[in-house]
């Protein structure tokens, strides 16, 4: 679904429908929501981001939510402030849409058995991990037990999924990624996504880290589950996700085997004009080796 596109990665410019709609007069290939829970989740918190910066309230010292950029990295709490399920789940646009998941299992079924007859969603990444966000769901991903209950809730829809791998001990997902491939013919499982924010702890506060401090990392997942997907004849699309903010890191990212490309920081710092910025740059790189 996603092999050789451009698109967003989930983040705080696709949380509001303002939002969605920029994505969708852009140049990306297809429009990923924000992650969001089944009911809303601080919601108002989000509205303090102001040109991507937390306008604090009087008697606030420290923002209850942030994002910062420093020289190509970012780092955001804003975790799974949302707005609730029922606040996407109608939204229509010209061109793929893709709801991010991160909730407990039980809620992510509710949320795909919903979502199974609207024609406007058109697939579901999801976030089993947050890594700003403590508990989750607390699952093993070496038990097997653990992995059918996974497969259990993503069974219940027909729709194409993708798993947003974390940057963090990526390889604990090699169980779930064999299993969920080895039964493709009964369930849409189309991509992984490598990678999410990396978790950082600052001052006491959980946030991630994006940007360019991902790239080494996400190329050490791609290069993993490539040759892992390769080793078990698994037809599954590998997106790179951090730091790609020009044609070289796409090209950095298809030479270690990406199929498809996300952007979160980028698309934060230079709008949605970078869609077109990097398919001009490819375009130009493409014609250079004719």
């Amino acid at each position: 679904m996603l092999r050789d596109k451009i698109g967003n990665a989930s983040c705080i410019k696709s949380a509001t429908y303002y939002d969605l709609k920029i994505l969708n007069n852009s140049k990306s290939n297809y429009i990923i929501t924000k992650s969001i829970t089944l009911e809303p989740n601080n919601p108002e918190e989000l509205n303090k981001l102001v040109d991507n910066r937390v306008v604090l309230d009087k008697n606030e010292r420290y923002p209850k939510l942030f994002y910062e950029y420093i020289k190509g990295d970012s780092f955001n709490n804003c975790g799974l402030r949302n707005y609730g399920y029922n606040y996407y789940k109608d939204l229509k646009f010209n061109k793929p849409y893709i709801i991010s998941i991160s909730d407990t299992l039980e809620n992510i079924e509710k949320i795909l058995r919903d979502g199974e007859d609207r024609d406007n969603i058109d697939g579901y990444e999801i976030n089993l991990e947050c890594p700003n966000v403590e508990g989750d769901n607390n699952l093993d991903l070496n038990d097997e037990k653990d992995i059918y209950k996974i497969l259990k809730v993503l069974s219940v829809s027909q729709k194409p999924f993708g798993i947003k791998i974390p940057s963090y001990e990526f390889i604990r997902y090699r169980k779930l990624i064999i299993i969920l491939g080895r039964v493709n013919k009964f369930i849409k499982f189309s991509w992984i996504t490598c990678c999410n924010t990396y978790p950082y702890n600052n001052n006491g506060i959980r946030c991630g880290i994006g940007g360019k401090f991902l790239k080494v990392k996400v190329k050490e997942c791609i290069r993993y589950y490539k040759y892992l997907l390769n080793e078990e004849n698994l037809d599954i699309d590998v997106i790179a996700c951090g730091g790609i903010t020009e044609a070289r890191d796409v090209i950095e990212y298809s030479k270690v085997g990406a199929d498809g490309y996300q952007m979160a920081t980028g698309l934060i710092e230079e709008g949605p004009e970078i869609f077109s910025k990097i398919k001009k740059e490819l375009k130009t790189f493409i014609y250079s080796k004719l």
